[in-house]
């Protein structure tokens, strides 16, 4: 229940900076954990992904991958898994896909992530 309390949170505090200052004022959000030790993804780990993927389901219509992944990168670096923030293009016609990369091979809500040109 908690966890999906905290979906809930950031996904309204992630909604309201990027209505209010635009996709650049989320960028200081995203820093790098300091911890030097690093867990897989575990059953604990599904289970964040799984209320996060159900719940922003429900409460987002457009940019869904965004706050996916805006979200699943703060929870589970919170929780010492290393996760990398991707974004990528494609074009045409252009569009645009937020995921999520743990050991630079595992993909977290990227479904089709392979179409993209990753940006960073």
């Amino acid at each position: 229940m908690l966890i999906k309390l905290e979906v809930l949170c950031l996904y309204l505090f992630f909604k309201f900076k990027i209505r209010r200052n635009g996709y650049n004022e989320v960028r200081k959000y995203l820093v790098s954990s300091n911890s030097k030790s690093y867990k897989s993804l575990d059953k604990k780990a599904e289970a964040i992904i799984s209320v996060i993927n159900s719940n922003i389901d429900a409460y987002e219509k457009s940019n869904i991958c965004l706050y996916k992944s805006l979200i699943g990168y703060l929870m589970l670096n919170r929780r010492n898994y290393k996760v990398n923030i991707k974004v990528g293009i494609k074009f045409p016609p252009f569009a645009s896909h937020a995921w999520l990369e743990h050991d630079d091979k595992t993909t977290i809500f990227g479904e089709d992530s392979d179409r993209y040109l990753t940006l960073n």
